[in-house]
């Protein structure tokens, strides 16, 4: 694949100059210079040389491109690797005015993040680079044979044109409805081409072109596509008034092909064994019995791009807990509580008006250990600052804790549990059969020993 690529790193940042998370202002106009100023950040490093003057476009113009941002952060000392979406660049002079689109995606995770409670402070940006590559989007061309499943259906018409026009054949097709049984023939369609208008539209037509023609044409558009059997959504139409026009992209390993497709029950008649017609949504090909519940289905689907439903091969299509380390009892819990004082306070936040806030007075916290049984006495406080108090003292419990739980007793078996190990059957986590692989458990706390187990699962358990 072409592709350039722009890093910048920073290893000597000064915390406060990324505070903000403020996007920079990006535009075509920008040189590498200027791009690296903006952003505070030393030694921008080419893998290629930049084709044009400006510092991070990537492709020359006349070239379709798609692109991400990539930054790599300082978190407390640890590395977190951010990246955006892909952008689609159709005119390569416009990489600049989608820049800070990527940023902002990546700055948006950065927020997120930190909303969720890490508690994590972002020290610096240490690297960042935009990637360019070429952009090929999927076209289609002259006529390829319909696969056999597809073409018995008599679902799909397949024009046979030798041109690249087979899209302009198609939507023909849709609005003169020729029935013939050589209605496959272009001749059909040559005389009408003039009622398509591509306007500068080059043949033949990818599908990021499709909502042009469909503008031009005043026409909702849908493509399909074929693969291994089976029938999934291209590009679906945002547009819901106009005439709906339905087509198949089918593909060999050297050109595509648009097909017309006739009747989308007929179609996709085979997933289901009801022998009546059914409504699909084009977005997700469901299927609906009646027009008001596909409707209703609508409203909801609508919201979310085209997905392909792929069902689990059998053998596959069972799901079952796996995460048994999970359901095992901690050694020791700790259960706190706060009390706090209700102080007024009015002012707005949005469209919330706050009358009051709840001011932390005092807590009361256990720690519980294996045996069921506290470990010290309760611990009680009442005062000013009680959540820095609460931290502080969790703080020294923890570290505690910590020393006891790397403190491993050793295993001791007592004789019965000399013959339990060897006459156990079934690992007493995952319920599998036990077979060779078989391992002692015992409580690192105490020493006793607890079952036969996976040595899988004994790592887990830990």
């Amino acid at each position: 694949m072409d592709q350039r690529r722009v890093s910048f790193s920073s290893m000597e940042s000064d915390q406060g100059e990324f505070d903000d998370f403020a996007t920079p202002a990006c535009n075509e106009a920008m040189n590498a210079a200027e791009l690296q100023s903006e952003w505070k950040i030393d030694n921008p490093v080419w893998d290629e040389a930049p084709s044009t003057s400006s510092g991070y476009r990537g492709p020359a113009s006349h070239e379709r491109s798609q692109h991400f941002v990539s930054i790599l952060l300082l978190w407390d000392g640890y590395l977190s690797y951010k990246r955006s979406n892909v952008q689609i660049e159709l005119v390569g002079d416009t990489v600049g005015d989608h820049v800070p689109a990527s940023f902002t995606k990546i700055l948006e995770a950065v927020d997120e993040f930190i909303r969720r409670g890490s508690g994590w402070i972002l020290d610096k940006i240490v690297h960042f680079e935009l990637c360019v590559a070429k952009y090929q989007p999927l076209r289609a061309s002259s006529y390829i044979i319909l696969p056999k499943k597809s073409a018995d259906k008599k679902a799909v018409l397949n024009i046979q044109n030798e041109d690249q026009k087979c899209l302009s054949w198609c939507l023909i097709a849709h609005k003169l409805n020729i029935l013939a049984h050589d209605s496959f023939r272009v001749s059909h369609y040559t005389p009408h081409e003039q009622k398509i208008k591509l306007d500068g539209v080059e043949c033949p037509v990818p599908l990021n072109k499709i909502p042009i023609v469909e503008r031009l044409n005043n026409l909702r558009i849908n493509v399909f596509g074929y693969e291994e059997n089976e029938v999934f959504p291209l590009y679906v139409s945002k547009r819901v008034d106009e005439e709906c026009v339905n087509l198949l992209l089918i593909a060999n390993e050297e050109t595509q092909h648009y097909c017309l497709i006739r009747n989308m029950s007929r179609l996709l008649g085979d997933l289901t064994k009801h022998n009546g017609k059914h409504h699909y949504c084009y977005r997700c090909l469901h299927r609906f019995p009646k027009v008001e519940i596909l409707e209703e289905h609508l409203q909801y689907c609508s919201e979310n791009s085209p997905q392909h439903i792929k069902m689990p091969e059998k053998g596959e299509n069972f799901i079952k807990f796996e995460n048994v380390h999970y359901q095992h009892p901690l050694p020791y819990i700790i259960y706190a509580d706060f009390e706090s004082l209700i102080v007024k306070e009015v002012h707005t936040s949005g469209n919330t008006e706050i009358v009051a806030r709840h001011e932390a007075c005092g807590y009361v916290y256990v720690i519980i250990g294996p045996d069921g049984r506290s470990v010290k006495p309760i611990a009680i406080y009442r005062g000013e600052n009680a959540v820095k108090h609460f931290m502080e003292n969790i703080l020294k419990e923890k570290e505690e804790l910590a020393a006891k739980l790397t403190s491993i007793v050793p295993i001791r078996m007592t004789p019965q549990d000399e013959l339990d190990f060897p006459s156990a059957t079934h690992c007493s986590i995952c319920k599998k059969a036990l077979k060779g692989d078989r391992v002692r458990d015992h409580d690192h706390q105490t020493g006793r020993y607890r079952a036969a187990l996976y040595s899988s699962c004994n790592l887990k358990f830990r």
